[in-house]
C-alpha cells in the first residue's frame, strides 16, 4: 500500500470515529432533557439489550419463588 492510501484510510477511520462520538454525545443530551420521546427510547432500548442469560435468570428466580415442578428426589 503505498502512503496516501494509508493516510486516506486513517483520514477516513478517524472521521467515522468522531462521528460516532459526536452522535452518541448529541443522543446522550437529548436523553437527558427528559422528553417523552427519550423516555420511549430507554424502554425499548433496554427490552432489545437485554441478554438471554438475564432472561434465564429471572426465568430460574420466578420458578423457585412459585415452588413450581417436582420435589427433588432423594437418592
Amino acid at each position: 500500500m503505498d502512503i496516501a492510501r494509508e493516510i486516506t484510510v486513517v483520514l477516513i477511520v478517524a472521521v467515522s470515529l468522531g462521528l460516532i462520538v459526536w452522535l452518541c454525545y448529541r443522543l446522550l443530551r437529548w436523553a437527558r432533557s427528559g422528553t417523552g420521546g427519550a423516555h420511549v427510547l430507554g424502554a425499548v432500548l433496554a427490552e432489545v439489550t437485554q441478554s438471554p442469560a438475564v432472561h434465564e435468570a429471572k426465568q430460574g428466580k420466578r420458578s423457585r419463588e412459585d415452588g413450581g415442578g417436582d420435589p427433588p428426589t432423594e437418592e
